[in-house]
């Protein structure tokens, strides 16, 4: 957000995202106009009922996941626990975009493993329709990494809507 030195830098997703709009000489000021409209970040505890304590937030229309839910889940009772904590944020009829890797073990930052939760298709449908979600769509492709950074079977994306409140 402050363009820090140290930051990750996603200059190729807006790169991406300025492409496929027929404008790749503009990523520059996409990602600048991204930054002003940004109003605030919060951190995220899933430890806590709401993991944006003490901020309440209003319901959302939609949430995005980035394997987040495979971070933070020690297992798979705390999957389907964290989960229903995202639906919670959601409306009824909003939507979830889930992305993640289907029997995923590791990742390692600096040579350092990190625990990722394995999990597979079934199981993540299941947990869906459990916590009031539908499946609208579920895409994967088989993993073609291959190393010691990180290690997965599939990146799966998901489209859920939120069809009952539980």
């Amino acid at each position: 957000m402050k363009k820090e030195r140290n930051a990750i830098d996603w200059s190729h997703a807006s790169q991406t995202v300025a492409a496929l709009e027929g404008k790749s000489d503009k990523w520059k000021e996409k990602e600048e106009s991204l930054r002003h409209r940004v109003k605030k970040i919060l951190k995220c505890d899933f430890e806590r009922d709401n993991p944006t304590h003490p901020v309440v937030l209003k319901k959302a229309d939609c949430l995005l996941s980035l394997y987040v839910l495979h971070f933070v889940s020690k297992d798979l009772d705390a999957f389907c626990s964290n989960l229903r904590k995202v639906s919670s944020m959601l409306k009824l009829g909003g939507r979830l975009l889930l992305f993640g890797g289907f029997n995923a073990n590791y990742y390692t930052v600096d040579g350092e493993a990190f625990h990722l939760l394995p999990l597979d298709e079934p199981f993540v449908r299941k947990a869906l329709l459990e916590t009031g979600f539908i499946v609208l769509n579920l895409e994967m492709i088989e993993s073609t990494v291959r190393n010691e950074v990180v290690y997965y079977e599939h990146i799966y994306f998901i489209d859920a809507v939120k069809v009952i409140e539980k």
